[in-house]
């Protein structure tokens, strides 16, 4: 599974500034979570959870959202590393879905 990172809600920031914010988040997370190939797995355990009541988390689920969170949070400083603050803009990771 695959997963894209997305800039949002700012829209007056050039693209190159964007690509390489996004390139920045992307490569912090990888390797906050061991590699692309964890990304889709933390984030899907992230979203379970969140989504869950707190009874019903899995051990290893909780583990792995907790995991997603702490990268997460590395990631949003490195993407955002010399860009400011703009009130409102976010990264975005959306899983892509087979087809």
């Amino acid at each position: 599974m695959t997963y894209t990172v997305t800039l949002v809600d700012w829209p007056e920031l050039p693209e190159a500034e964007r690509s390489a914010a996004e390139s920045r988040y992307r490569t912090t997370l990888e390797e906050r979570l061991g590699g692309a190939e964890n990304v889709p797995k933390h984030h899907k355990a992230f979203l379970d959870v969140a989504d869950s009541k707190a009874d019903t988390v899995p051990k290893h689920s909780a583990q792995d959202a907790a995991a997603y969170i702490v990268a997460q949070n590395a990631a949003d400083k490195a993407g955002f590393h010399g860009l400011g603050h703009f009130d409102g803009a976010h990264f975005e990771v959306r899983l892509a879905t087979d087809s």
